[in-house]
């Protein structure tokens, strides 16, 4: 009797991925930001060119062995998308990681940033947009890596509270390398320190006197009078020339935003004040803001020239807000910040 033979046979399949991007043995792709200086109390738009370290990341993906593309997006986690400010042809994106230590009045901190593959030829690309993915690279190539460059940091706000503050972790993005398998990885600015210090400028005090003039001169609401022409300088000798700044001016009587240019008369009815009041002017008829220290009172102050004074020419004159216009005394006082731009 022959007993049977059973025969078996195994089957073992594996599965090789020839272009399988991974990040094995990669990178962890951290720049550091480094010579930003230091940004004043008041500073609408205060930029510096950071320097960047490393100046690249060569191998954020790996064993990508047949052809493929790297591209880098934003993707909103430390960035906003929506908190942007174009200026001079860039594009900067507020930094929503909080700052160490807190501040009592903390500075708004934006970035500009351009990215390009790790090849010297390649392509520059200004990240300009939050929704672009940008294509840094098409081909073949087993590492793949990215520079980051032309970082531009923007800071902005009024009554900042000195001190040296850094963000840390901030992530830009997202770089992504494609091929049969797709494989990603953050791009994040390790850490970036500043430090916000007073200005030393000496503005210089101004009394301006107008003349006299007859309360029947003025005949209508919103008539003005006596305009009289004078000038403020500013001396900063610390400061780089060049330098430009904008001004707020602040009614000394008044908290309230004045976008009439109209300053209060501190002497009351009962004391023998006049129910006239100043407005502030430029030469060429342009109203001077009147309200709190914020951006959105600042006009056009002017450059820092090669003796370290910039100065603002402005006219001042009586303003009629009711008719008829009282006899007596008129006295206005104001205060001048300057505003870093």
């Amino acid at each position: 009797m022959r007993n049977p033979l059973l025969l078996s046979s195994f089957v073992l399949f594996f599965s090789l991925d020839v272009n399988a991007c991974n990040t094995t043995g990669t990178e962890n792709p951290n720049f550091t930001l480094s010579n930003l200086g230091n940004f004043k109390t008041n500073a609408n738009n205060q930029r510096v060119t950071a320097t960047t370290t490393p100046d690249r990341y060569g191998t954020i993906i790996n064993n990508c062995n047949n052809t493929g593309s790297n591209s880098f997006q934003i993707n909103g986690t430390s960035l906003s998308t929506s908190d942007i400010i174009n200026l001079n042809s860039r594009t900067y994106y507020r930094i929503n990681t909080p700052q160490n230590p807190v501040a009592a009045s903390p500075a708004q901190i934006y970035i500009a940033f351009s990215v390009k593959d790790n090849q010297d030829s390649a392509t520059l690309y200004p990240v300009d947009s939050s929704t672009t993915s940008y294509s840094l690279f098409t081909g073949s190539s087993s590492t793949r890596g990215m520079r980051l460059e032309q970082v531009g940091v923007l800071i902005r706000g009024t009554n900042l509270t000195p001190g040296t503050y850094s963000i840390s972790n901030i992530i830009l993005g997202t770089y992504t390398a494609t091929g049969t398998k797709t494989s990603s990885k953050n791009i994040n600015i390790s850490n970036l320190s500043y430090t916000i210090s007073p200005s030393t400028c000496v503005v210089d005090s101004s009394n301006i006197t107008l003349p006299s003039m007859r309360s029947s001169d003025f005949s209508s609401i919103n008539q003005i009078g006596g305009t009289t022409s004078f000038s403020i300088t500013a001396n900063c000798p610390n400061d780089a020339v060049n330098t430009s700044y904008s001004a707020a001016i602040t009614d000394n009587f008044s908290s309230a935003s004045n976008m009439n240019g109209i300053l209060t008369n501190s002497i009351s009815a009962s004391s023998g004040g006049s129910n006239i009041k100043i407005k502030l002017i430029d030469p060429s008829n342009n109203v001077i803001p009147i309200g709190p220290l914020l951006l959105n009172n600042k006009f056009t102050f002017g450059m820092l020239n090669n003796s370290k004074t910039v100065t603002k020419s402005l006219q001042a004159a009586y303003y009629a807000e009711t008719i008829p216009v009282t006899v007596g005394l008129v006295k206005s006082v104001a205060v001048l910040n300057l505003i870093y731009d």
